[in-house]
């Protein structure tokens, strides 16, 4: 049986172990900062092009596996094109890098449309500063699911 005082005691210990709970949580969901991108002071500095670099490859949903690169790849390099607007009227620089095997768009936004072949991706981007006239890709997200967030200098875009 348990008494008024056993039962108080256990009521205590709950609300303890169930507020602590709430604390670690909250703790451990607080964003932390990402470390790769500097802090930096650029009031004073008067940028005459201001770069957003997006570096990316394109790879397969399923196996991880390069899409355009790779020697059996699936798309070549003009399947891939990338757009400022849903209309895909508003085409954006990209650029294929052979050698490194990746796609880079030095004046990306932080709404994009990435066309692989036939298929259109709305991509959402967050930067971080990189110098005072440059930021690079932090957060990207592709079609509402997020990819990345405090990415690696090159994206792997996972695609059908």
């Amino acid at each position: 049986m348990i008494t008024e005082k056993l039962f108080y005691e256990m009521k205590k210990k709950t609300l303890l172990l169930f507020s602590l709970f709430l604390f670690s949580a909250k703790s451990f969901a607080q964003k932390k900062p990402c470390a790769r991108f500097p802090s930096l002071q650029c009031a004073h500095v008067k940028c005459i092009q201001f770069w957003y670099s997006f570096r990316f490859k394109i790879t397969d949903k399923k196996t991880g596996k390069d899409l355009v690169f790779d020697p059996e790849a699936r798309y070549t390099a003009n399947d891939i094109k990338l757009y400022a607007d849903s209309t895909l009227r508003q085409t954006l620089t990209l650029k294929a890098d052979t050698v490194n095997k990746i796609f880079n768009a030095p004046l990306a936004r932080k709404r994009m449309y990435l066309k692989v072949n036939k298929t259109v991706y709305k991509l959402n981007v967050n930067f971080g500063l990189t110098t005072c006239c440059s930021a690079r890709v932090k957060d990207v997200f592709l079609n509402g699911k997020t990819i990345c967030q405090c990415c690696a200098d090159v994206v792997s875009l996972p695609v059908e």
